[in-house]
């Protein structure tokens, strides 16, 4: 699995690659769970000394540990739980320091509830928490997705 992700508004990203293994389903569970790495980029990142690092460069590397699950309740009603846990593995001072969520490592939680509506259209709510910087906050949104 690839997994990218970019903030436009603090201009920092992440690209890793992860292996994902389905395990025999129990019952109405199935776990996935997976194992990574990958490495973080921005643009006028602050280096150890301060100085910010004028364009993109990369600051650092990390380890990804977690699991998807898919927890079926009705044909057309399920759930997920997706616990990932993240971690800095080397870079400079700052990142390794604060690279994960503003900690060197962070849990991170997604529980997501969708209902199928039709084969090709579904809705989802998700939310999204983490366990960094002793942070409470948790982020919610609504998908409607439509297979074309």
């Amino acid at each position: 699995m690839l997994d990218a992700a970019y903030d436009f508004n603090q201009e920092f990203g992440s690209l890793s690659y992860n292996i994902v293994q389905a395990t025999p389903a129990f019952g109405p569970v199935q776990l996935y769970p997976l194992i990574g790495g990958g490495a973080a980029f921005g643009n006028n990142v602050p280096s150890d000394n301060g100085d910010v690092v004028s364009g993109y460069s990369m600051p650092g590397i990390f380890g990804v540990v977690g699991m998807y699950s898919r927890i079926e309740i009705t044909d057309r009603i399920w759930a997920n739980y997706n616990p990932m846990w993240k971690s800095t593995l080397s870079g400079s001072e700052v990142y390794k320091e604060n690279g994960i969520a503003g900690d060197s490592s962070a849990l991170f939680h997604e529980v997501a509830v969708s209902y199928q509506f039709t084969p090709r259209f579904n809705l989802r709510y998700f939310a999204n928490w983490h366990s960094a910087g002793g942070s409470s906050s948790t982020d919610h949104r609504v998908e409607f997705n439509y297979q074309l």
